[in-house]
């Protein structure tokens, strides 16, 4: 769970190829009104491949309107329609190691006003939970961070998920940061940080990045842009 300083550099590569596809994924989706999930999937895809990474590390997942309220969705013929929020959650592997980012966008560029308003939540508490991945916390004081805010904010049964995981060799490693993880947080562990909010027959929102255990000042490795709306 503690990685190297190799490690660390390998995961940064596999890291610079999943951000270059989340930029394309940004434009591809905001102008993508028509495609289906699976276009958007086989265009990010391809992209991805030409950048020659050795292979994805999950099935790419492109969940569209009222399908992005399911936290893992199998992508469908649906085609985008205007002001639709499209989950796009991929990552990739590179000389070995792995990486594993998430990002909402706007089919149009321009989210609703509520939908707006759940993405700010979302990225609140994206950032909440990130500054409490400090050495020597428990998972479960990472977890409450995000998810303590996106209760006050009236969603706390639509977060339906752990805050993160480990991710390297594999993209599921330990530690696992939930509401119940009682692992202590060191340095050089890397994580994913994604809190989310899914509302049932309407849509959802998450924010991924992943990020890297260091004293008090935790590094977001990940630097695909998400302050867009």
């Amino acid at each position: 769970s503690i990685k190297t300083v190799e490690e660390i550099e390998r995961i940064k590569k596999a890291i610079k190829q999943s951000d270059e596809g989340q930029s394309f994924a940004h434009s591809l989706v905001e102008s993508g009104e028509g495609l289906s999930e699976k276009e958007v999937r086989t265009e990010i895809d391809y992209f991805m491949a030409r950048k020659g990474i050795q292979e994805n590390s999950f099935s790419t997942i492109v969940a569209s309107g009222p399908n992005a309220a399911h936290s893992h969705h199998s992508n469908t013929d649906r085609k985008l329609m205007k002001g639709d929020p499209v989950i796009c959650d991929f990552g990739v592997f590179w000389d070995g190691y792995c990486s594993d980012i998430t990002r909402t966008y706007f089919v149009g560029g321009t989210p609703s006003e509520e939908w707006r308003d759940i993405y700010q939540i979302v990225l609140s508490a994206n950032k909440k939970s990130t500054e409490a991945l400090v050495e020597g916390v428990t998972g479960h004081i990472v977890d409450k961070a995000g998810r303590d805010f996106i209760r006050k904010k009236g969603f706390g049964s639509n977060f339906v998920h752990g805050t993160g995981h480990g991710f390297g060799l594999e993209i599921h490693e330990y530690p696992s940061i939930t509401y119940k993880s009682r692992v202590k947080i060191q340095n050089s562990m890397a994580v994913t940080i994604e809190p989310g909010i899914y509302i049932p027959g309407k849509g959802g929102i998450r924010i991924e990045d992943d990020v890297l255990p260091n004293g008090e000042k935790p590094i977001v490795l990940t630097k695909a842009k998400k302050e867009i709306y």
